[in-house]
């Protein structure tokens, strides 16, 4: 397939990895509209029921820009890996998303590359705990 149908489908699974609701949380607001349930519909754990921050959309901005900076991290691992720019950037979206999409058919054993199995596996268990948690442990600087 052409590079931009597959980069449209790793962009679409990166989106719905930290969730549209939560995007729309951040702009909903200034559009006079409340998002709290809608955060607490698509939050999943423990920590859905406490803010974050003192306001929805600082909190949905704030899980935005840790989302954001793993899966920049997850890409330039890639890259120093041997991973092209674009099979980076699809790489990582797909990663941090833990949806397993591809742009190969081999999917990641295309690369024949233990480094790059392990950047899978390592970015895979961080983006598998909440966020939430991420911010708590960044806020806390634990």
């Amino acid at each position: 397939m052409p590079e931009s149908i597959l980069y449209y489908r790793q962009q679409l699974q990166w989106l719905g990895g930290m969730g549209i609701v939560v995007l729309a949380v951040a702009i909903l607001p200034t559009l006079g509209v409340g998002g709290m349930a809608l955060y607490r519909t698509e939050i999943p754990g423990p920590l859905k029921d406490s803010k974050l921050t003192p306001r929805i959309t600082e909190t949905a901005k704030a899980l935005w820009y840790i989302y954001a900076t793993l899966t920049l991290a997850c890409m330039v691992a890639y890259m120093l890996a041997g991973m092209s720019w674009f099979d980076a950037l699809s790489h990582s979206f797909s990663t941090i998303a833990n949806g397993g999409f591809s742009t190969y058919d081999a999917s990641i054993g295309y690369f024949d590359s233990a480094t790059i199995e392990m950047i899978c596996v390592a970015f895979m268990l961080i983006s598998a705990f909440s966020f939430s948690l991420h911010f708590i442990a960044w806020r806390e600087k634990a």
